[in-house]
C-alpha cells in the first residue's frame, strides 16, 4: 500500500536496491509496478556505483556463495529500472550507529547473556563488529556470528538487532536523496522519526491510510491496476485525505497540483445546489488554501470511468458569479463549466416553436447582459454588450440530443423523481402555470405537440443576464426582442466572462419558475432546480461518453 500511495504523489520512487535484490517480498511488491510501462518511468533503484552492474559486482561478494543473496545477485536479469548513485555508504553509517548503540546494548540485550559472556566481553566484541566483517554484509546472520553469543541468541536478540541494523540502513538512505519519505511503517521497524532531507515533505503513511479508510476510497486504491493510480490520485477523497493527514513539519497541500476536475457547477441558491447534488451527488467540503470560499467536491461514474465534479454557490447577481467563478478557476484545474438553476421566462405565446412555460429548460445558446447599456442624450439607450455564444463542445452535445420533430432527449426525466423525493418535494400544481398579458389579463398558452399533456420541454437559445430582479412584462419582452432571449437571470455573464478569460469551455442551463411578472410561482423552485441540473447531466454525461467512444 505505502508503494501505491508513492506512485500516487511521487513524481520519482527510490528504492533501495539491495531492498529490492535481497528481499523477495520487495520484489514481489514491486513487480506489478515495473511491469507497467507508464508507471515502470517514476521507480529507480539507489545504491553504490556508477550503474546497476557495478553495484551488484560489488555486492556479490558480500555473501557466501550458495547464499540466498549471493544467488539473487547472480541470477538477477537485466531490467529497465533507472539508477540512482548513492553519496553515502549504508555500511558506514550502519557501522556508527552500531558504535553508538554499544550503551543500550549493554543495557538490553547484554542482559540477556547473563552467565554466559561477561559485559567487558560483550563491549570488545560489539566494538570488534566492524573490523571483523571486512567486506561482508550488514545483516543479524554475520553480526551474530561474530558476537558468539550461543544459546543468549534467542528470539528476542534476534529481533533487537535486527531493529537495529534495519533503523541505521534506512537512515542511511534517508538522508541521501533529496527527497521525502514515507514514515509510519510499522514493517521498517515503525521509524517514524527518521530524519530526512526534506522532512516537510515527508508522507505519514499511517496517517493517510487511515484518511483514506474514512474517505471511502482505500479499497479502490487497493485494488486498482497501477497505471489508474494516476487517475485516483486526482480523485477528491484522495486529495481530501491527504490533505488532512498534513500537519506542521510535513507537506502542505500547495507542495501537490491543483486538483483536477471535469466539471465545475455553479449555483446562485442553495435550493439549486441540493437539487444539483440530488442529481449529480452528495459532494464533501472541501477547501482550497488561498481561496476563502467552501467547495464541494464529488466523483460519478460514466460507463466505468471517475469523473471529478466541483459545486460553488456565489449569491445572486453578476459580480458575485463572477468572484466566485474566478477563484474557483483559479483553484481548480477545470475542463468544463457550467452556471444551473433557475431563471424568469420570456413567453411568447404567439409563436409555439419559442413560446417557454414554466418547469421549461432553457439551455444557452449564447449569454448576454441586458443591462450593460449607455443612456444617450436624446434618452435613448445604446447596448454596450455582445451576446456571447456558449462553448461548441456543450452545444454540439445538445445538439446532438434534439430532434425537431420530437424536442429534446427525455434521457434527463428519469432523473427527477428521485431527486424530487429525496427533497421531499412534491412538485408544483400545473394549474398554477398562469400566463398574463401587461395589464394582468390572462392568456392561453398555445398548443405544441412536443408537450404531451403540458409536460416541459428543453429549449437552447438565447439567456439574458443583469443586476436587475426583474418583475416587469413590458422590459422582459423588450430584452426577449432585442436580443432574442428565452430567459432572464442574474449570474450567468459572470461565469461567461470568467471562464472566457479563463478558456473554460462553458453553458447555462436554467429552468424556468415564473415570467419575470407580478405573479408569483415559487410552487416550481424546487422542480425547476432539479429539472436544470437533471438536463446538465445529460449533457455532461452525452460529451464523456463520446470522449471514452474517442479514446478506443
Amino acid at each position: 500500500m505505502a508503494t501505491r500511495f508513492a506512485v500516487m504523489v511521487g513524481s520519482r520512487i527510490l528504492v533501495p536496491a539491495s531492498s529490492f535484490y535481497e528481499s523477495p517480498i520487495a520484489a514481489t511488491v514491486l513487480k506489478p509496478f515495473l511491469d507497467s510501462p507508464f508507471v515502470s518511468q517514476r521507480f529507480a533503484l539507489v545504491g553504490s556505483g556508477s550503474s546497476i552492474e557495478e553495484f551488484r559486482f560489488e555486492k556479490m561478494p558480500q555473501y557466501p556463495v550458495g547464499s540466498p543473496q549471493h544467488a539473487a545477485y547472480l541470477a538477477a536479469e537485466a531490467h529497465d529500472i533507472g539508477w540512482h548513485r548513492r553519496q553515502r555508504s549504508a555500511g558506514g553509517d550502519i557501522a556508527r550507529g552500531w558504535s553508538a548503540a554499544l550503551p543500550s546494548a549493554i543495557r538490553g540485550l547484554h542482559a540477556h547473556c547473563a552467565g554466559r559472556i561477561t559485559e567487558p566481553v560483550f563491549e570488545r566484541r560489539w566494538l570488534e563488529v566492524e573490523e571483523r566483517l571486512g567486506k561482508k554484509a550488514w545483516i543479524v546472520p554475520h553480526v551474530l556470528e561474530l558476537l558468539d553469543l550461543g544459546p543468549a541468541a534467542n528470539i528476542i536478540v534476534v529481533n533487537r538487532l535486527h531493529d537495529l541494523i534495519n533503523r541505521e540502513y534506512f537512515t542511511s538512505y534517508s538522508l541521501d536523496p533529496s527527497a521525502a519519505m514515507i514514515q509510519g511503517l510499522v514493517v521498517l521497524s515503525n521509524p517514524a522519526g527518521l530524519p530526512t532531507q526534506r522532512p516537510q515533505d515527508d508522507i505519514r503513511y499511517d496517517i493517510l491510510q487511515k484518511a483514506c479508510m474514512d474517505f471511502g476510497i482505500l479499497r479502490e486504491i487497493e485494488e486498482a491496476p497501477p497505471d489508474a493510480l494516476s487517475e485516483l490520485s486526482m480523485d477528491h477523497r484522495f486529495i481530501t485525505a491527504f490533505e488532512q493527514t498534513q500537519f506542521e513539519g510535513y507537506a502542505p497541500l500547495s507542495t501537490t497540483p491543483k486538483l483536477k476536475v471535469d466539471l465545475a457547477i455553479i449555483t446562485a441558491l442553495s435550493i439549486e445546489r441540493e437539487a444539483v447534488e440530488h442529481v449529480f451527488g452528495q459532494g464533501i467540503p472541501y477547501k482550497v488554501k488561498g481561496d476563502n470560499n467552501l467547495y464541494r467536491l464529488v466523483t460519478v461514474k460514466i460507463r466505468d470511468r471517475p469523473f471529478n465534479i466541483v459545486y460553488g454557490v456565489t449569491g445572486q447577481g453578476n459580480v458575485r458569479a463572477a468572484v466566485l467563478a474566478s477563484n474557483l478557476l483559479r483553484s481548480f484545474d477545470v475542463r468544463y463549466a457550467a452556471f444551473v438553476g433557475i431563471a424568469g421566462g420570456c413567453p411568447m405565446p404567439e409563436k409555439s416553436e419559442r413560446h417557454v412555460r414554466l418547469g421549461d429548460v432553457v439551455i444557452s445558446s449564447k449569454v448576454v447582459e441586458h443591462d450593460h447599456f449607455k443612456l444617450l442624450a436624446d434618452k435613448s439607450i445604446e447596448t454596450r454588450d455582445d451576446p456571447q455564444r456558449a462553448s461548441h463542445a456543450w452545444i454540439s452535445a445538445a445538439e446532438s440530443l434534439t430532434k425537431n420533430a420530437t424536442g429534446f432527449s427525455d434521457d434527463w426525466r428519469g432523473a427527477v423523481a428521485p431527486a424530487m423525493a429525496a427533497l421531499n418535494e412534491v412538485g408544483p400544481n400545473p394549474d398554477t402555470d398562469v400566463l398574463h398579458d401587461h395589464d394582468g389579463n390572462v392568456l392561453d398558452h398555445p398548443d405544441d405537440a412536443r408537450r404531451e399533456g403540458n409536460r416541459p420541454i428543453v429549449h437552447t437559445g438565447v439567456i439574458a443576464a443583469g443586476d436587475t430582479l426583474l418583475k416587469d412584462p413590458v422590459v422582459r419582452d423588450a430584452i426577449r426582442d432585442k436580443f432574442g432571449a428565452l430567459a432572464i437571470e442574474m449570474e450567468a455573464v459572470g461565469l461567461r466572462d470568467a471562464a472566457y478569460t479563463n478558456n473554460i469551455e462553458f453553458i447555462v442551463v436554467r429552468s424556468i419558475v415564473d415570467y419575470c411578472d407580478a405573479f408569483k410561482a415559487d410552487g416550481y423552485r424546487a422542480k425547476a432546480s432539479v429539472s436544470a441540473a437533471a438536463v446538465l447531466k445529460l449533457l455532461f454525461e452525452t460529451l464523456m461518453a463520446a470522449e471514452i467512444d474517442g479514446d478506443r
